[in-house]
């Protein structure tokens, strides 16, 4: 028989491994610098603009918002950023960045 905790131990691990794997943050960093497939051409985009309009929305736009602005700090035109949870933003005194609050659906 199956000790519990050993199993309640793996449960937790697996979970802590999948939301580490999808943390928006990361994602959208390894996307910037051309990691995934489809997204290699992302980092000669960027390189090559003169200036990047930023427009992020939804439970993971802080975390992208903020992964976006750090890659293209020079760059950034302007960026808006709608979500939830605004206060604890560390972009509120970027003054091109727009943070604008949301409600859920």
């Amino acid at each position: 028989m199956a000790d519990p905790r050993r199993a309640r131990e793996d449960l937790e691990a697996i979970y802590r491994a999948a939301v580490a794997a999808a943390n928006p943050a990361k994602l959208t960093a390894a996307a910037l610098d051309g990691t995934p497939a489809g997204a290699r051409e992302i980092p000669d985009l960027i390189d090559n603009a003169r200036s990047v309009f930023v427009l992020a929305a939804g439970k993971a736009a802080i975390a992208m918002g903020s992964a976006i602005v750090a890659r293209v700090d020079g760059k950034l035109a302007a960026a808006t950023i709608v979500a939830l949870n605004l206060d604890a933003s560390s972009l509120a005194s970027d003054s091109r960045i727009r943070l604008c609050p949301s409600t859920h659906p």
